[in-house]
Parts: C-alpha cells; sequence; structure tokens
C-alpha cells in the first residue's frame, strides 16, 4: 500500500510540476529610480538591484531602523515575468523567522508564572522518548534530541501533493512521535523544527488560550502589528503574495500562491507568520530596542548564546533562546533567518548601534548573508 501510494504522490507531483513551472526572471531595470539620488534609500536601490538581478529574487522588501528612523524599500516585481510592481505594503511568509516570535510569547509566558525554562516537557507530552529530561530550554536552544517532524519523507510528499493540504496539530505531532531521537537531551545542538512546533503547543497547553490567540494578544497588539499573520488560521489578507520555489522542492520552479495551506498549517508556531519586512523589523527594535514586550532580564536570557554552529550558516557564531548569533565584518548580530517554499526572509538587530534590518523575498534561497553584507557595507558609507 506504501509503495502504491509513493507511486501516486509521484505522479500527482509530476502533474504539480508541468503546471506551475516558471520561466527564471528576466533582468529588473526600472527605467527611472525609485529613490532620489543621494539618498539611504536611493544609495540601497542601486547596490541592491544588482544583487536581485545575481541572485534571480523577483521581489524583495528590506527595512532598516537607525536610530528610531524607519527606512523601507520595495524592488523588482510580485511576478517572474516582471509585470507588477512588489510594495512594501504586500505580505510575504517568513518561515523560520517566526521562531523569535514563538520564544519571545516563551519568555514572556515564563515573566508571567506559566512555564519556566528548566521544566520538563513530559507533563504535556509523555509520550515524547526522554521527555522527563528534556526541558524547555533544550527545546528554544535545539539541545533537545528530537527529530525534525520537516524531514520525515511521509510528510514532505503530503504537502508537495497538496497545496490545499491543512495539518492539524495532531497531524504533526503524529510525524513527530515517528522520529528517533537523534542524541540525548543537552547532548548536541541540532536545529529542528520539532522544538518550536512544541513550544508553541506548550504556550497553549499551559494558558488554556490557543496560540494564534497568544501570539496576538501578547505580541502584534501591543506594537501595534496589523499586518502581521499566522496562517492559514488568520484570514488570508488580500496583500498576500505568491512565491517562487527552485530550491527547496523536486521537479520545480513552482508557484507558491496565497491559497497555499499546506506549507504554513505544517509550520505552524515554527514557521507558519507571515508579515512585512517593515513590521519584521518593528518588532525587533521594540522587543530587543525598546524592551516593549519582555523585560531586560528575559532579553539577556535570550541572548546567552552557546557556541553553536551551522554548516550552512558559517557566519553563525552561536545560538541563544530562539535567536542567532552572527559575526558579519565586524558586526555582531542578533536575530534569525527563515526560508520556507517560496520565500526566503531574515530579521538582525544590532545591539552596539541598535540597527534593525529585516528583509522578505518572494523566493525560497535568497542568500541572507551576502544580502546583509551589501546592506552593511551600503550604511558603513551612507
Amino acid at each position: 500500500m506504501k509503495t502504491l501510494g509513493l507511486i501516486m504522490i509521484i505522479g500527482i507531483a509530476l502533474v504539480f510540476f508541468f503546471l506551475v513551472r516558471s520561466a527564471p526572471p528576466p533582468t529588473y531595470l526600472p527605467t527611472i529610480s525609485h529613490y532620489p539620488a543621494g539618498t539611504l534609500e536611493g544609495q540601497l536601490e542601486g547596490e541592491l538591484l544588482q544583487v536581485i538581478n545575481e541572485m534571480g529574487i523577483p521581489g524583495l522588501q528590506l527595512t532598516i531602523i537607525l536610530e528610531d528612523v524607519e527606512y523601507n524599500l520595495a524592488l523588482g516585481t510580485m511576478d517572474y515575468q516582471r509585470e507588477h510592481a512588489i510594495t512594501s505594503e504586500h505580505i510575504l511568509r517568513m518561515g523560520s523567522v517566526s521562531k523569535v516570535y514563538t520564544a519571545v510569547l516563551v519568555m514572556k509566558l515564563v515573566e508571567a508564572g506559566h512555564l519556566g525554562l528548566d521544566d520538563s516537557i513530559d507533563q504535556w507530552f509523555p509520550k515524547i522518548p526522554h521527555a522527563n529530561q528534556i526541558t524547555i530550554r533544550q527545546l528554544l536552544n535545539h539541545t533537545s534530541g528530537i527529530s525534525n517532524y520537516t524531514e520525515n519523507i511521509w510528510f514532505q510528499l503530503e504537502t508537495v501533493s497538496s497545496s490545499k493540504r491543512f495539518f492539524t496539530t495532531d497531524d504533526l505531532l503524529n510525524y513527530l512521535v515517528e522520529g528517533k531521537p537523534d542524541f540525548s537531551p543537552g547532548e548536541e545542538y541540532r536545529y529542528s523544527n520539532s522544538n518550536y512546533l512544541l513550544l508553541g503547543l506548550i504556550a497553549e497547553k499551559s494558558t488554556g488560550i490557543p496560540y494564534p490567540q497568544l501570539l496576538h494578544q501578547l505580541l502584534l497588539q501591543p506594537l501595534h502589528l496589523q499586518h502581521t499573520v499566522l496562517l492559514p488560521y488568520d484570514e488570508t489578507p488580500r496583500e498576500l503574495i505568491s512565491g517562487y520555489d527552485r530550491d527547496l522542492l523536486p521537479l520545480g520552479p513552482h508557484t507558491i500562491k496565497p491559497y497555499n495551506t499546506a506549507w504554513a498549517s505544517a509550520a505552524y508556531s515554527a514557521g507558519g507568520i507571515a508579515s512585512t519586512s517593515a513590521e519584521m523589523a518593528q518588532f525587533m527594535h521594540g522587543v530587543f530596542h525598546k524592551h516593549a514586550v519582555i523585560g531586560k532580564k528575559s532579553i539577556e536570557e535570550m541572548m546567552q548564546f552557546q557556541p553553536f554552529l551551522e554548516e550552512d550558516i558559517p557566519e553563525q557564531t552561536g545560538y541563544g533562546l530562539g535567536l542567532r548569533e552572527l559575526m558579519i565584518d565586524g558586526h555582531r548580530l542578533i536575530g534569525h533567518t527563515g526560508t520556507i517554499p517560496g520565500f526566503g526572509a531574515a530579521t538582525f538587530y544590532e545591539p552596539e548601534t541598535g540597527t534593525t534590518i529585516a528583509f522578505l523575498g518572494n523566493i525560497s534561497f535568497l542568500d541572507q548573508i551576502g544580502l546583509l553584507q551589501t546592506v552593511l557595507e551600503t550604511l558603513k558609507h551612507s
């Protein structure tokens, strides 16, 4: 039965491929500059247009906050055909940048006494191997050893086979429990979406309030973020645009359309949030610069970086509680990258200068480090 199911899924995927494949993007060279020469926006536009062409990025939103002054750029288009310009008002999926939001939410619940960082998870998930040894802190810093449910082959085939598939959290938990532990709790570091799925569910179980509602009540509403949504649990906004994948999924490229519920429901608290670059930057700035959501002690706890490295992000010098620490050309940045089929993202805060950088693109692979380097170099000479 499994073999027959696999053949059917591959057949569906092949049909899907021929229906949605897209041509590579043409060069995006506007006849006039969108931003005045001599301004920071104009300098960034000049540098980034070349970069997005070299990387094959259809569209890019960028927001920078310098000394409480916000700068917004929108470069390129919503589509591969270069017919419809992307704007700063469009909404894009952020993928694993969502992990910062979930981590901040957990710290908020710790402050309120609902949770403790060293609580073991067996009170909520006794069936998970080593649950009595795994702590919330280990979920936050990816040292739990719980296998990554998004690497399950059957899960991957299900997401590709039906764009309108809606994964319940019980569905996701079933995939999670199927996986064998990667290592004993606390022995190693390995990035796993399972950790942040569980954190969202623990937030629900400890408060009796669904994760989407907690996200809005405790984080988004206090920061007045009206264009940030958890898909597909919130109503799909009209401003949500399609994304393109040529790197993550087989038989590509693919178009990930706004009505696609498979990837978002599969990501949940590990990667299901969508927003604008402006609101991503405002979130980071509000939390880490203005301390508007959680206290300084909680932020210091999140920034207790362990020397955990990532093979595909050599600039990472450590991982804290929901935060990557990067060193790029002498700049120490804290934040997160995000990749989900159709979209790429990053948001980082520089504690030493108070600078916040956030960007979103409608392509799965953005080369976040290359974009950060370009932005930092431009700021240096502005």
